[in-house]
């Protein structure tokens, strides 16, 4: 018997503090059910519990989807995952990011679940409940698990910015500076360039 989760949130002015309920891996691959609307990350023996994505996040991440689909596809390059499951640490991070790109060589961590270990490039769209989660805890759990390059999008009111960060050689990361055009040019996806107005 799956168990039963409450799943709202805490607002605080603009954020939104998500849920996190204790939980064993187990009773998560049974609660989690992405059509019912039932979707969090496992992290450490806690579902944090996602709140439903509002348009403008949904809008960014297809785009993308598209975007990176032609490029990597066409050069048979890798394959671009919207919203799958990657496991760290172990498997004791059960993590879904909004977008990420795994390299050719890398194809073979892909199973029926999603993929074990660290994609190329992971791509998170920063809602109100995710803030601290995509910028922190996500940026030094990415950063430890060896993800090449961050994507960080925050297109709230306001805000709107695109950070993009990748591995140094000492494994930390460092944030990608804009081109000559105003433009990100990635690292793991070689030719890859993305204007940040487009988004």
């Amino acid at each position: 018997m799956a168990a039963t989760v409450n799943t709202q949130a805490i607002r605080v002015d603009d954020d939104v503090i998500p849920r996190r309920i204790p939980m064993t891996v187990e009773e998560f691959k049974r609660w989690y059910d992405r059509e019912a609307g039932r979707r969090g990350e496992w992290v450490d023996g806690e579902v944090i519990v996602f709140v439903a994505p509002k348009t403008i996040h949904q809008q960014i991440s297809a785009f993308l989807t598209v975007v990176l689909s032609m490029f990597v596809g066409e050069r048979e390059m890798g394959e671009i995952l919207p919203g799958p499951e990657m496991r760290l640490r172990n498997d004791r991070s059960y993590r879904e990011p909004d977008l990420l790109f795994v390299a050719q060589e890398n194809v073979g961590r892909l199973d029926e679940e999603g993929l074990k270990g660290p994609a190329d490039l992971v791509v998170e769209i920063v809602s109100n409940d995710s803030v601290r989660r995509d910028r922190e805890e996500k940026h030094a759990e990415y950063e430890a698990a060896g993800v090449p390059e961050y994507w960080v999008i925050d297109p709230r009111p306001l805000r709107r910015t695109f950070d993009a960060y990748t591995l140094t050689g000492v494994g930390e990361y460092e944030e990608i500076a804009l081109d000559g055009l105003g433009r990100i040019r990635s690292v793991a996806i070689p030719g890859l360039w993305v204007d940040p107005a487009w988004l």
